[in-house]
């Protein structure tokens, strides 16, 4: 568990600092949110505790905790503290201070609001950084004890990168909070997070070179795109292959490869993980389940490896087809239907397949199928399927899945109907089959031929079997065969 939950978090990272819904959009909320999923803090139950104190301002760990949320981001929680804290009972000035700093806090730009208004957001924000600047020069009248801690918070709205490094834990936290803090309208680009992390790697804050998956982290975040994979892939290869995927899209693995090897990194990486992963028949189901737990990127990873699915079974086609209509994946479930329907095709069960292809409303592949067993009957004689119940099956048009599928399949239900009057003897019946091949206007001209040959023992005058319409039909097929040959 713990390899998946590293790269997990470790495509989540990626996805922050190379990916964006918008161009030039800053990194500063991507990355927080990175963070606080790879290390949430502060902790839930540890702020429970501090608002239950009779008088949570007192508490000791009280400014710590407001200074952590802010120091994540986390605006509006710290606000929501400092208003149910009990300072506004204290004096005034403690009372005036408590109450605009909520005020800055929860009128904080989010690029989240502004994703499509860079400029606009950049001068609020300007708005914004100068109130805190303001505010912060009015914290004199206040105790000292208290004038401190406020001081503390607003070191950290203003973007001071002392007092950022001096309350980080560690070096993830550091570049969060300087992307989201530091300068948050200039990281907007992948070399912009670079800078920042060298900003990291001169403070205090180290990388713990013991630890594979921080390791790639780290790389990620200098730019160091080709040991970021490999150290990625200490910790899992299945990670590896999908970072390199990720950022093969990115066209930042371009020209990379492996040495000795004609293949590029990716793609020997994503070639052993589909081997990987479909060696195991049923290893999909499991793949699918953890993959469920990881949201949008869970989903894309699902909605690509369900196609890929090897599939010997009506069961497991049964399985994936119904987590495709769950999760409404119209296309993947055509797809799979396909194979499914072509799997039970080299199998000769024909009237499986063709249920399969009706379902997936693979149109062309049932007429694909329908005329290569009808070329198949033509040649031989007899109906081509050795599938008895699907040949029965097409006596009875009712036992078609869709008028789709049973006007499709008429041409060969027609001659699989010629050959068993034939066989029975009721040769009115063999005439009425032969007449509707020759009047079917999507006849290949190349069977006109072979079905005049059929006709010919029916114009002798003492059978009776033709019609005088029937006649003149037969030779304006003969004609048209003639024109076009």
């Amino acid at each position: 568990l713990q390899s998946l939950y590293d790269m997990n978090a470790t495509l989540h990272l990626a996805e922050a600092i190379f990916f964006t819904d918008e161009e030039d959009m800053p990194r500063g909320d991507l990355l927080m949110e990175w963070l606080n999923t790879l290390d949430p803090q502060p902790a839930q139950q540890e702020g429970e505790e501090i608002m239950m104190a009779r008088s949570p301002c007192d508490h000791p760990a009280f400014w710590d905790y407001i200074s952590k949320g802010v120091l994540r981001g986390l605006f509006t929680m710290a606000a929501e503290c400092l208003a149910g804290s009990g300072l506004a009972q204290r004096d005034t000035a403690t009372a005036r201070a408590s109450a605009e700093l909520q005020v800055i806090l929860r009128s904080c730009p989010r690029i989240t609001t502004y994703a499509k208004r860079m400029d606009d957001f950049k001068a609020r924000y300007r708005q914004w950084r100068a109130k805190v600047i303001l505010a912060a020069r009015s914290l004199d009248q206040l105790d000292p004890e208290l004038s401190s801690a406020f001081r503390q918070i607003y070191e950290l709205l203003k973007g001071d990168k002392d007092a950022i490094f001096c309350q980080c834990d560690s070096w993830q936290e550091s570049l969060a909070a300087l992307s989201l803090l530091f300068d948050p309208t200039g990281c907007k680009a992948p070399k912009d997070v670079f800078a920042l992390f060298d900003l990291v790697s001169e403070s205090e804050m180290g990388v713990d070179r013991t630890l594979p998956a921080n390791m790639a982290a780290a790389d990620l975040c200098a730019g160091r795109i080709p040991q970021a994979i490999a150290h990625l892939r200490q910790v899992s290869f299945e990670g590896a292959a999908l970072l390199a995927d990720l950022l093969d899209k990115a066209e930042l693995l371009d020209g990379l490869r492996e040495d000795s090897s004609d293949f590029a990194i990716r793609e020997i990486l994503v070639l052993e993980l589909g081997d990987t992963w479909l060696s195991t028949q049923e290893a999909w189901a499991a793949a699918v389940s953890l993959w469920r737990s990881c949201g949008d990127a869970g989903f894309d990873r699902i909605q690509q490896i369900l196609p890929r699915i090897p599939i010997h079974s009506q069961d497991t086609a049964d399985d994936i087809l119904e987590l495709c209509y769950e999760l409404e994946l119209a296309e993947e479930a055509r797809t799979i239907g396909t194979v499914w329907a072509k799997f039970l095709e080299r199998g000769g069960q024909h009237g499986e397949a063709f249920a399969a292809f009706d379902r997936a409303a693979n149109y062309a592949q049932i007429n694909r199928l329908t005329w290569s067993l009808f070329r198949k009957s033509c040649l031989e004689g007899q109906p081509s399927s050795s599938d008895p119940y699907f040949v029965e099956s097409l006596q009875a048009p009712a036992m078609m899945a869709s008028r789709e599928l049973s006007a499709l399949l008429a041409p060969y239900a027609t001659i699989v109907g010629l050959h068993q009057s034939r066989q029975a003897g009721d040769m009115l019946q063999f005439a009425v089959h032969l007449m509707a091949l020759l009047r079917y206007a999507d006849l290949p001209k190349e069977y006109v031929p072979i079905l005049m040959v059929e006709l010919l023992p029916l114009l002798d005058v003492s059978t009776r079997l033709l019609s005088h319409r029937d006649v003149f039909d037969a030779l304006a097929a003969l004609e048209e065969f003639q024109e076009n040959d």
